[in-house]
Order: structure tokens, then sequence, then C-alpha cells
């Protein structure tokens, strides 16, 4: 059950019957007050929360122009009230095969492919564990002189430091814990659902607290198909759709939601740290009730004790969730990992906000282990820079992350879903990351033959961007332009499942699935594709 969606049913203790000190109203996840400022119930949104790092808001371009023609600036989301009862006659609706895309969404946002449902296939089992991670001896000091300061994705990197997999299949790792998608799908409620949504997004950094190799850089092209739909129900493509700097598209599909992300990795090597750091928007789409997420990757992740130590991985950052829908909002705060501080370590919390930006549900937990959230009844506004509390309902469990396998160090940090993912299939396109011979020699334990191999496969790489640049030059020199054409990076690229355009609620280029690979597969038309290796 939900709290009701009125301004009474926050009940609010105050020490001061002056509603006008705006200075100690509720604002959350900042230690210093004065860095905000607000009214009661209302979100604090800082610089960085509006607007993203390339200055690009969350909010639609719609929303935003009308808060300006009300004279209100504090936030995206600041003085707009939609109604619930004619958000739900406008949800949407699903058909046996297609899904119609509620009023207001703009349709340029959907990608075409997911008015159908994924198809279901046969039922697979899937091997549990890889074979362990050999004891490969690394000169860390000469491999340090040459990365201090520069972009990895830059350097040529020994296979002695990567795991297993490439980027293409960590990205589809988001859905390991899927299940709380089913559950987020089920939900009647939409600011329950979006906690549920809050959790999934948080779920997908557990694997990291065992895992401290870094993935395999993909291959211009590369590709990496998931079908899961006889198990959990979904199926998921990615593809490496820019080298410089990467950037790999992912698109997954389920009878009751659609998941697709474009992701940039940007990496900066410290000499005792590595941080990463990412870029790139996701969406997520409920079939049902036409809620349509969408948030910023923006939490920074950051690999300690690189020389001394003993390594491992922590999260820090804040993060919004948008609904599109409805403009509700949730607000995430990662908490960076402190020697001296007695707080519980790799916390996250968070707050989920109603349309009229009241506080309506409160997360907490952690991002490796589990996270709560509960219906807010009434807080308590803080004198002097002190902390708001809430009065909440108890508890219930959004995520559960599984027990963690023993002797897990041994197979590189996988738990059992990564172990899945560079399983040997028939059937997979040739630019498949399975198939790519210097991760299927250093998972059979040869680490010299694919150093080796991995080194011609970045030579290869580099000249097939020579034979592309040579022929936008012949083409310019053809056309008689006056203006010749940009080269470097990827100059003539176009990707096989994915194309660039105009995100209108981010006013972000990004790539969306074009549609066809399962198509393409049955057919095993794969003949236009290029040759990585």
């Amino acid at each position: 059950a939900r709290t009701p969606d009125s301004d009474a049913d926050l009940v609010e203790a105050d020490d001061d019957d002056d509603d006008d000190d705006d200075d100690e109203s509720f604002f959350d996840a900042v230690e210093d007050a004065s860095t905000c400022e607000q009214e009661t119930y209302k979100l604090s949104l800082m610089p960085s929360h509006r607007r993203s790092t390339s200055d690009v808001s969350l909010a639609s371009p719609l929303l935003e122009a009308e808060t300006q023609q009300q004279g209100v600036g504090k936030g995206p989301l600041e003085g707009v009230n939609l109604h619930r009862e004619q958000e739900d006659k406008e949800a949407a609706t699903l058909e046996l095969e297609e899904v119609t895309v509620p009023m207001g969404l703009p349709n340029a946002l959907m990608p075409p492919c997911m008015r159908t449902l994924p198809e279901v296939t046969e039922s697979k089992k899937r091997r549990s564990t890889i074979a362990p991670k050999p004891n490969a001896r690394l000169n860390l000091w000469n491999l340090m002189k040459n990365c201090i300061g520069r972009e990895l994705s830059k350097i040529p990197l020994p296979v002695n430091i990567n795991e297993p997999l490439t980027f293409c299949q960590v990205i589809v790792e988001d859905l390991q814990y899927s299940d709380v998608l089913d559950k987020a799908a089920q939900c009647e409620d939409s600011l329950e659902q979006m906690a549920y949504v809050a959790a999934f997004t948080i779920s997908s950094y557990a694997t990291t607290v065992s895992r401290t190799g870094k993935p395999f850089n993909p291959m211009l092209g590369e590709t990496y198909e998931f079908d899961d739909t006889s198990n959990t129900g979904w199926r998921a493509l990615s593809e490496q759709v820019g080298h410089h700097p990467p950037q790999t598209a992912m698109y997954a599909e389920h009878k009751d939601w659609v998941f697709w992300q474009d992701y940039v990795m940007g990496s900066k090597f410290r000499g005792q740290y590595l941080q990463i750091l990412p870029q790139g928007v996701a969406h997520l789409f409920f079939r049902k009730s036409g809620n349509h997420y969408v948030y910023k990757r923006s939490v920074i992740s950051t690999v300690n004790n690189i020389i001394v130590g003993k390594l491992y991985v922590d999260h820090s950052g804040e993060m919004d969730i948008v609904n599109q829908t409805t403009k509700e909002l949730c607000h995430l705060k990662y908490y960076a990992y402190s020697y001296f501080s007695r707080e519980e370590p790799r916390r996250v919390t968070g707050l989920v906000y109603n349309s009229k930006e009241q506080p309506k549900i409160q997360l907490s937990g952690t991002w490796d282990k589990k996270i709560e959230f509960a219906w807010i009844r009434g807080f308590h506004r803080a004198k002097d820079g002190r902390k708001s509390t809430f009065n909440s309902d108890t508890a219930t469990t959004a995520w559960l992350r599984t027990p963690i396998r023993p002797h897990i160090d041994t197979f590189y940090g996988f738990d059992e879903f990564a172990c899945q993912l560079n399983e040997p299939e028939e059937g997979v396109a040739p630019t498949d990351s399975r198939l790519r011979p210097d991760l299927r020699l250093m998972e059979n334990q040869d680490y010299d033959s694919a150093n080796a191999k991995k080194l011609n496969l970045e030579e290869a790489q580099r000249t097939r961007r020579r034979q592309r640049e040579t022929e936008l030059m012949k083409e310019f020199a053809a056309s008689g332009a006056k203006e010749k054409p940009q080269l470097g990076g990827d100059a003539g690229w176009k990707p096989a499942w994915f194309k660039k355009e105009m995100d209108p609620l981010t006013n972000m280029l990004t790539h969306v699935y074009k549609g066809g690979y399962w198509e393409r597969k049955k057919q095993q038309g794969w003949t236009d594709l290029p040759q990585l290796w």
C-alpha cells in the first residue's frame, strides 16, 4: 500500500512556527547547509544535479520551457504539478504483440523494435565456473611508468591485468538482478516502482566488491549477445560503437520492460589509484504502465592501492533518476569510503520525490549487500545545520545480493552469472566477444599466447582505421568538395546494429538499437559484418 499523494499526508514536526526559515528546510545527502537554497518539502537540486557535466539537463525540454514561463528557476521540476488521474488514463497498455506508447512521450525515444515482444528460445544449461586464475607474474614498475596520467584505452596493456571478459559483456552484467525489474513492473504505484528502479541501478555495482581486473577494451564493431529468455525472460545485445573514446551501446528487452543505454568510459591512472569516469545515459521503459525512466551514469569508480596494499574498488558520487512520464524523481548518493568514518562502508542513501517534489520514500543500504526502502510518514526539520530525521514505515527489501561464493578470488572474483558470460555458444555473430581469440586464450590460462594475439588484433584494428581514412580521402577527391573530411578516431565507421540520434530528453547524441539482429541470427546472415579476428 502507498501513502496518499496529498499535501496533508506528510506530518511535519517543527521546532519553530516560522515557515520562512528556508535555511533549515530538509535536504538530502548534503553536509553543508549553506550550499543549498530551497523551500519546505522541495528537492534541493544543486548545480551538479540540475545539469550534467556536459551541461545537459535530465529534465525534458518541454518541462524546462514550462518552468521558465512560470518564472521558477530553482530546478527542472520546480513548480510542476501533474495530475496522476490524467496520467493513468494515458498509461500504456500491453497488447498481444505490441505496446501502445503513452500520450506525451516523444515517439523518437522509442526504438521501433521495442514494440514487439522477445521470442522465448529453447532452454539451455549454462556453466557455473571457469578455469582458475593462474599465478602469472607482471613487471608492475615497467607498466606504471607508461600509464601515469594517461588514458588507459590508448595504452597497450598485457592481459595479466585483465579479467576474461570484454566490456561488451560486462555492460550486459548490469542485468544480473533483472528480477528487481520484474518486481518493479508489477507495481501499481509509480513511486514504489521508482524505488525498485533505484535499487536495480545500485545492484549493478555489487560484483565490483570482489573484482579488480580490467575488462578487455572491445574492438570497434565487436558485439555480444546474451539470450536468457528461457530463464529470466530477457535477451540483450551490445556493440562497441566507438573506440576513441571507448563507447558501448546496449539494448535489452523483456515482455514487461525494455532497457537501453549508451556508455562512454574514461579512465585515468594516478599512480596509487585508478579512476573510472563514466558518461552516458540509460533508459528504462515499462510496457504496462508506460513509465519511462532516465538516468545519467555519473557515479565515479576508484580502484585503490594499485602499488601498496590490497586492491579494492569504491564508488562515490550522486545520481538522479527521472520518471519522464510522471515527472517524479529519485536522488541517490554513494558515499566514498573513509577510514575515519563510523558509518558502514559502501553506503548508499536516497529519496524518492513525487511530482510536487515532496519526499515520499526513503532508500538506504549498501551497494554490495542490499537496498531497502520505506514510505515516509513525516519528518523533522532540524536546526543549526543538523540532519533532518524521518518518520518512516517498516522497511521493504528491494534488492538482496546473492551470497558470495567461496574462493571467489581464485576465479577472477566472478560469481556464477559472470562465469556464464563468456561460455562458447553456437550461432552467434562472427563479431561476438565469445569468438575473440585473445580472450579465449586468456580464459584457457595461456597468457603468453593471449598477449601475442592481443597485439595482432590491435594492429589489425589500426590497419582497418587507416583503410577507412584512405577511402574517405578518395571520396573527397572524387566529390570536389572544399572541406576535407575529419580523419582519426572512428571516422568513416558506422555501427551494424545501432544508429546515432539526438535524445530529446537529454539533448545528447545517443545510439539507439535499429533492430534486426535476432532476425538475422535465425537466417545466419552475417556476410556484411567486419572481420575482426
